[in-house]
């Protein structure tokens, strides 16, 4: 059974409703039903993914699991903060959205590629880019 609806959320439009039923998903009624269960945070490749993994959920108290979809990537719950957890302030781990790291891995670069990042702001996609590309590489960012 969903969880009791506060009395804040309110629903979603009937016609955005029969959508989501449509589409088999019928626990979809209300504007909190939408909201992501999941952050995502990206470990460099200079640290191991275990390692962190463990660090970050030690900080956080929270259960922290590696992607498996999604390589050198963490997930964690939502409402999680980063901020203050020694991982993140020691850089070990970078607050990511799991869209933007995918769309870097998919393009499957390697030590030597030359890229050119078309919508590079904030920035987190180039730094990965940049890993991939590695020290022979060169990438290079424009918003």
């Amino acid at each position: 059974a969903p969880p009791p609806r506060a009395a804040a959320d309110p629903p979603l439009p009937n016609s955005l409703q029969k959508w989501y039923r449509a589409q088999q998903q019928q626990n979809i009624t209300t504007l909190s039903d939408l909201a992501p269960a999941y952050r995502y945070a990206r470990v460099p490749a200079r640290e191991d993914v275990d390692d962190v993994a463990r660090a970050l959920g030690a900080a956080t108290g929270a259960r922290v699991e590696a992607v498996t979809w999604l390589p050198r990537f963490l997930r964690l719950p939502a409402a999680t903060p980063l901020k203050n957890a020694a991982p993140y302030e020691e850089r070990r781990v970078f607050a990511m959205d799991a869209a933007s790291g995918f769309a870097a891995n998919a393009l499957g670069v390697e030590p030597g590629d030359v890229v050119l990042d078309l919508c590079a702001a904030p920035g987190a996609k180039l730094l990965c880019l940049a890993e991939a590309a590695g020290a022979s590489g060169v990438v290079y960012g424009v918003d």
